[in-house]
């Protein structure tokens, strides 16, 4: 995985919903790719640089949708429960966001499925 940024070259994050953004009786799926320079570099990043946050007019709702999806990932499913009239989904880029976590050995934590133990940056942005 890359783990710095290049100074000189240009980055660009979207957001791709290939399936459509109505989510009438159904779910949208919402994608994070990252650019560089124009070319897709997504995968050359952990899903812990890519933090999802939910905006409505509910805020305690909101912030239970963030704190529950914090853990950072490329691909989100939205469903119905998480809409409830309008709600705004935007995915941020943050190179510091996440630490993988080590023992004293210097060897990655990993869970029962392989997947290295990350440890997360948690903060609010009031």
């Amino acid at each position: 995985m890359a783990q710095n940024l290049e100074d000189s070259a240009t980055y660009e994050l979207y957001i791709d919903a290939p399936y459509g953004t109505n989510i009438y009786g159904g779910n949208i799926q919402l994608n994070a790719r990252l650019f560089r320079n124009n070319i897709d570099v997504t995968d050359d990043y952990d899903d812990a640089c890519f933090i999802w946050t939910r905006s409505s007019r509910d805020h305690d709702a909101d912030f239970y949708w963030n704190s529950r999806n914090a853990t950072g990932v490329k691909t989100i499913t939205i469903t119905a429960n998480d809409v409830r009239i309008n709600a705004r989904f935007q995915c941020k880029f943050e190179l510091e966001a996440a630490t993988h976590l080590i023992d004293n050995f210097g060897n990655y934590l990993e869970d029962s499925d392989g997947n290295r133990l990350v440890a997360y940056d948690l903060h609010e942005d009031y």
